[in-house]
């Protein structure tokens, strides 16, 4: 359903579209529609025609690479609620570059159980009945990958809030 003047909270949840000023939002507001997902719903497929744009709210978009001489595909991306899904429409490409599919965690459950389960153990989050509480999220930073604070200090500095 389209989205209404009414809406606000949903336009401002994608980071990209808090950044545009109210008059530009309010006019490409009247373009978006609320679409929800289902997990692993396939948004892009590669050499296909894009044919929208998607600003993600909530999850995660995980844009997929084939693996040249093989039936195989990479993970090579994942967008938030930082991006957009689609880009290469703005930027005048007719096609889609990679496959694209709706995400929450891109593992299977078994490996998702396991590392929550470590985390767990080092008390940086409560995980039960596949529910995770982040419970010290400086631990789980520190945990982390250090590639984890770049990416989320440049995001930060790419989309510091207009003032």
């Amino acid at each position: 359903m389209p989205l209404g003047a009414d809406d606000e909270a949903a336009l401002h949840a994608n980071r990209l579209l808090d950044l545009l000023d109210a008059k530009t939002l309010a006019v490409v507001a009247k373009d978006l529609t609320r679409v929800p997902l289902e997990i692993r719903a396939q948004l892009m497929v590669e050499g296909k025609p894009i044919r929208y744009a998607w600003f993600p709210t909530g999850g995660v978009m995980s844009m997929l690479a084939s693996v040249q001489g093989t039936q195989a595909t990479i993970e090579v991306g994942t967008i938030g609620n930082e991006g957009v899904v689609g880009l290469p429409l703005f930027l005048g490409a007719p096609r889609a570059p990679g496959d694209c599919f709706a995400q929450m965690l891109g593992e299977r459950r078994p490996t998702v159980s396991r590392a929550a389960s470590l985390l767990q153990q080092r008390h940086a989050i409560a995980y039960s009945r596949g529910r995770i509480t982040v419970v010290d999220r400086a631990k789980l930073e520190d945990i982390s990958c250090p590639c984890y604070g770049l990416v989320r200090a440049e995001y930060d500095s790419m989309l510091r809030s207009r003032g």
